[in-house]
């Protein structure tokens, strides 16, 4: 999910270059655990139904045997509808004249309000999928959530493996699909790098960085093949206070599930999907101006129509992972 740029108004100009820089920087330095965990499917109408295929079907026993000449046994898919209502998320930064003129020796001050704009989007959706996933009431009961707390992963002794690998035997149980992801956030990432269980499966660690950690953490486990890692911080001070950063993915939870790995395919069974309104000119984040003669400003106005839609609860199995 990027920025594209449209233009709204009779005195708008379109500037794609605007909206390439902005994609190039977010591209460049960012990442964003919401897309990952729930991958955009664009759809055609603000509000509707999508099909779904349901877990009961996936791994339904059946006879198969026949003698020559017998007809087929057939079987039988079925499906539900699920509804979607993508609704309006938006912001605008304004640019004055006289700003654009004072940093146009330093840099593009249209281009950094777009980045802002956008930025404040998509950080705006990261805190929605976050708090759709490690959510105690949607993932209630034991087959759907443990509570690990008794042996958090900020203690470098407790047997995380042994977690990790039962809830991802919950999942293959609740559904008959393998769990291949593994959502935290990047404290409860740097917990798993310091655990003494994990670290005696490497026993060149001391000389190893972190990212070689990173790569190989993924091979003890038999179902999990990716690790989406929570890195964002938003500013949890009031307005002009000063900075109070806070992590968007704490450390008190962490979930296994089935993402979707091809976003287009909308038929593989996955804990969501981010269904996108693609009729109001872009599957990502729409970045428009307009001119605002009276302030002898120009408007940098982002858009972005979404709808963040937990599928099936049983594709996941949430840990309270800290005490």
């Amino acid at each position: 999910m990027g920025a594209t740029i449209i233009h709204t108004g009779a005195t708008a100009e379109a500037k794609p270059e605007v909206a390439a820089a902005v994609f190039q920087f977010d591209t460049a330095g960012n990442q964003w655990a919401a897309d990952a965990i729930l991958p955009a499917y664009p759809v055609d109408a603000q509000e509707g139904t999508i099909p779904i295929i349901c877990r009961e079907d996936l791994a339904l026993k059946t006879d198969t045997r026949r003698v020559a000449g017998a007809t087929y046994n057939r079987g039988v898919m079925r499906k539900k509808d699920s509804t979607y209502l993508c609704v309006g998320y938006g912001e605008e930064e304004q640019l004055p004249d006289e700003e654009r003129k004072r940093y146009a020796s330093s840099f593009d001050a249209e281009v950094a309000k777009a980045r802002l704009a956008e930025f404040r989007i998509r950080l705006d959706r990261e805190i929605r999928v976050k708090n759709l996933v490690f959510n105690t009431t949607t993932w209630a009961g034991g087959a759907l959530y443990t509570d690990y707390s008794g042996a958090p992963w900020d203690n470098p002794a407790s047997n995380v493996i042994a977690q990790l690998n039962a809830a991802c035997e919950k999942v293959r149980e609740n559904t008959g699909m393998r769990a291949n992801a593994l959502i935290c956030g990047r404290k409860a990432v740097n917990n798993l790098l310091a655990n003494t269980g994990i670290l005696a499966r490497f026993p060149a660690a001391p000389a190893v960085t972190r990212q070689l950690l990173l790569n190989n953490l993924l091979n003890i486990f038999e179902d999990l093949q990716v690790l989406i890692e929570g890195k964002a911080v938003y500013n949890s001070a009031l307005e002009g206070a000063a900075f109070a950063g806070s992590d968007v993915w704490n450390d008190d939870y962490a979930m296994v599930a089935v993402v979707a790995r091809d976003a287009a395919d909308l038929s593989a069974f996955c804990l969501g999907r981010t269904l996108i309104w693609r009729q109001m000119g872009t599957e990502n984040v729409a970045i428009g101006t307009y001119r605002e003669n009276q302030t002898k400003s120009d408007i940098i106005q982002a858009d972005f129509y979404s709808d963040e839609k937990v599928i099936d609860a049983y594709a996941g199995h949430l840990m309270k992972i800290d005490a």
